[in-house]
């Protein structure tokens, strides 16, 4: 067993494709291929798998990969610790898994204000809740922002623990609407949801565990009341194609002054929603790396409770 063995691995793990993980590695796929498949023969057990979407990491392989990481970080880290004055410092990777929002992107700005100078290569996925807790639990991501209801918190905890992931609670909010100028209500400061159903509604192509379906059908109004609907795959589309059209989308106010600086606005409701949770999740019993930690860290500063 060799290092170099190690972090082919965990490369592979991590971009769930050996050709994307050859290319990051600046070596040929064979190569990879060729270096994973002799350390599973030396441990006889099969470490990742092919599937219809890339490669994933076997049961047999888990504890394995999440070992295998450490080391890699931790290498990192040493090496960091101790470059000589005048060679380069290795360059931080951070991958994030996320529920499509502007959270993210107001995090990693965030850091990069902070620390402009230091390299680091992000990698940010928006996925459904189920699909982050995969992409975590199968090293594709170090950690993934998520949102929880409170009708399905037990039902997400479950599925956090099935997959070995630990969560962590930031803070939680009450829901809102998104409008822009075009929109006839833009200068209100409260609404009713019946005045909604008029106008086109954007939302985000969701798992089973649907938030608007799960915060704003609790108060008896839903995608299917609403005569146009507009699916997107990222909080950035849908806040493009509300500043141009009368279209609304339901939200969270944790980035209420993002929103507003650029003509959107976050509109509360008469009377109370169900609120939303805002947390993060990561491997158990696994050492996050400093670009990880640092993330994190902004997170919670920036939204914790109390902060919008």
């Amino acid at each position: 067993m060799q290092y170099h063995q190690l972090l082919y691995l965990v490369r592979a793990a991590q971009y769930g494709s050996f050709r994307k993980a050859a290319k990051a590695l600046g070596i040929s796929q064979p190569s990879l291929s060729a270096a994973i498949i002799s350390l599973e023969k030396e441990l006889k057990i099969q470490l990742l798998t092919r599937t219809n979407k890339g490669i994933v990491v076997t049961p047999e392989g888990q504890q394995f990969v999440t070992l295998a990481q450490d080391i890699v970080n931790k290498t990192m880290m040493l090496q960091n610790l101790y470059h000589s004055g005048n060679a380069q410092p290795a360059i931080q990777t951070l991958n994030i898994a996320t529920n499509p929002s502007q959270i993210t992107l107001r995090t990693l700005r965030e850091m990069r204000c902070q620390d402009p100078a230091t390299d680091c290569r992000v990698s940010v996925r928006n996925l459904s809740v189920l699909e982050c807790a995969c992409s975590v639990r199968n090293q594709q991501s170090e950690i993934g922002v998520v949102f929880i209801t409170s009708g399905q918190y037990k039902r997400y905890m479950e599925v956090f623990e099935d997959n070995q992931l630990e969560y962590n609670r930031v803070s939680t909010k009450r829901c809102c609407v998104n409008l822009s100028r075009h929109n006839p209500l833009y200068h209100r400061d409260l609404v009713e949801y019946q005045e909604l159903l008029p106008f086109p509604l954007a939302r985000f192509v969701e798992d089973e565990l649907s938030l608007l379906d799960n915060v704003v059908c609790s108060i008896g109004t839903g995608r299917q009341d609403f005569r146009q609907v507009y699916y997107f795959d990222s909080d950035s589309s849908i806040i493009s194609f509300i500043k141009q059209t009368d279209a609304i989308k339901f939200g969270f106010p944790w980035c209420r002054e993002d929103y507003e600086s650029i003509g959107v606005r976050c509109i509360d409701f008469v009377g109370n929603t169900q609120p939303l949770e805002l947390g993060w999740i990561r491997r158990k019993n696994r050492a996050l790396t400093q670009a990880a930690q640092r993330f994190v860290e902004t997170l919670t500063r920036l939204f914790s409770d109390g902060k919008e």
